[in-house]
């Protein structure tokens, strides 16, 4: 899987700066989040991203 390119929090916008660096979404390893915080408050809204993502890489996974 590719680094996601995005350097700000998907729930907030806040950009990385320095070496300041977001954890992502443990399960797909797309979103970006500055804190725990931003990614609880955004899950209601990313669950299905989430899920569709993984079901996409499982399929990846299984063709490879």
């Amino acid at each position: 899987m590719t680094k996601h390119q995005s350097n700000h929090c998907v729930h907030c916008g806040k950009s990385e700066e320095g070496d300041l660096e977001f954890g992502c979404c443990l399960e797909c390893k797309v979103s970006k989040y500055c804190s725990k915080v931003c990614q609880k408050a955004n899950w209601k809204e990313h669950r299905e991203l989430c899920n569709a993502i993984g079901q996409l890489q499982e399929k990846a996974t299984n063709n490879a």
